[in-house]
């Protein structure tokens, strides 16, 4: 339905259908896997918006998109922040050349308990994707409830597994998002913090690899996001088509669509020529941040961020 982040589930094997009449040398390939924040390339797709010979390579997860950029197999690819940042750590120069989405309550942790009760109860137990992603999430919660990580069993546990394992009682809290969130609400579970409380911090982009990219294919990726701006503004003029075309894209409830895009600030073009020139640097301010957690959790070896992994070459010009 709405995943993002899921684990990887099958071989890169399963890419391959999607690359199907691909095989131009002209053509761009662009990963994309299913989520709210990327769904203006989808209707861009849809009504045509998007340039000739450039197609998007259907995953299941972002973990097949994250190894088919590095693998050469795409030239761009939509990806979390923190995930851009592990395709730096192999060596492959990519850079950001849009901001899809921020977090801004999409990201959230539900627990069993009230927030006035969490102290109380020792050896809480907290599932959450074990990722950089996971671990900024649980640094700002354990920071804004003064809880410490001694009073908690930390469970490696996919947003997929997180509604049965709330069932069966395996865990307390879990660090979630749409639409495993409404379930467990539904459920009776509270929301004690969401990504409201770490504004600027949760970043989709799209990440481009520059060396795979010939001059058309330079053009090509200027277009593919013109066509997302283009997209955008549709779903603000014709906001009940848009969702009606997202939620059967998604096999959704059009509620649920608008559920997970009420979790989400989609930046204009103006908003990302600042994020990418350094005009606002929240989002250097938050790769640095992810990148320190990043090494803490021993999921990268050195530094990766830099100035130049941001780049706005591809954005249309502002008016």
């Amino acid at each position: 339905m709405l995943t993002r982040r899921d684990f990887l589930t099958a071989g890169l094997g399963l890419c391959a259908a999607s690359l199907t009449g691909c095989s131009s040398d002209e053509s761009t390939k662009v990963a994309i896997h299913t989520w709210i924040g990327y769904e203006s390339l989808y209707l861009a797709d849809h009504f045509n918006w998007l340039p000739e010979n450039t197609y998007l390579v259907n995953n299941q997860n972002a973990t097949q998109s994250l190894h088919m950029l590095i693998e050469g197999q795409v030239q761009a690819a939509c990806m979390t922040l923190d995930e851009l940042l592990l395709v730096r750590s192999s060596g492959v120069s990519a850079k950001v050349g849009l901001v899809f989405n921020v977090s801004a309550g999409a990201d959230m942790v539900i627990s069993r308990f009230p927030i006035d009760q969490l102290k109380k109860i020792k050896r809480l137990r907290l599932g959450y994707e074990a990722g950089a992603l996971g671990a900024l999430v649980l640094h700002h919660f354990l920071k804004a409830v003064g809880l410490d990580r001694q009073h908690l069993v930390l469970i490696d546990l996919p947003p997929d597994r997180q509604f049965d394992e709330w069932q069966n009682g395996t865990v307390d809290i879990v660090i979630t998002y749409e639409p495993t969130a409404s379930q467990l609400l539904a459920e009776g579970g509270f929301r004690v913090f969401d990504s409201r409380h770490m504004p600027e911090r949760i970043f989709d982009v799209l990440a481009v690899r520059p060396d795979l990219l010939t001059r058309h294919g330079d053009n090509q990726i200027q277009q593919l996001i013109n066509g997302h701006f283009k997209a955008l503004e549709y779903m603000q003029r014709q906001r009940q088509d848009a969702l009606y075309r997202i939620a059967t894209r998604q096999l959704a409830d059009v509620d649920q669509v608008q559920t997970a895009l009420g979790g989400v600030h989609l930046p204009s073009l103006e908003r990302n020529w600042h994020y990418l020139s350094g005009g606002d640097s929240r989002l250097l301010d938050a790769a640095r941040e992810v990148e320190v957690l990043m090494q803490l959790s021993n999921l990268i070896d050195s530094s990766v961020v830099t100035q130049d992994m941001f780049d706005v070459r591809w954005l249309p010009r502002l008016n």
